[in-house]
């Protein structure tokens, strides 16, 4: 056998991908979250409304459907890209 030493570049690489994508997959949910949670709390319907809060959060609710399908879209494709070497807890957070 050839016991040559693995060089940490070589062994790092594909695990700094998995969490890039881990973080991109966490930051997409944090955005699409954002998008439909921020008008919510913006239109009170008993409260005081300001007209740039209402302007805000009509422009959320006009793009959150297309940025939730477009990252719906991306999250499927990570969510394929990371299961195949993920261990069992971690494919319970990809389900969820």
């Amino acid at each position: 056998m050839d016991n040559k030493p693995i060089e940490p570049s070589q062994t790092s690489e594909p695990m700094t991908r998995r969490r890039v994508a881990w973080a991109l997959l966490v930051i997409l949910v944090m955005t699409v979250l954002s998008a439909v949670i921020i008008p919510v709390a913006l239109i009170l319907p008993f409260g005081p409304l300001s007209e740039r809060g209402l302007a805000l959060a009509f422009g959320f609710r006009r793009w959150s459907p297309s940025l939730t399908l477009i990252a719906a879209l991306i999250s499927i494709a990570l969510v394929v890209w990371l299961w195949s070497n993920s261990r069992w807890w971690r494919k319970a957070v990809l389900v969820v």
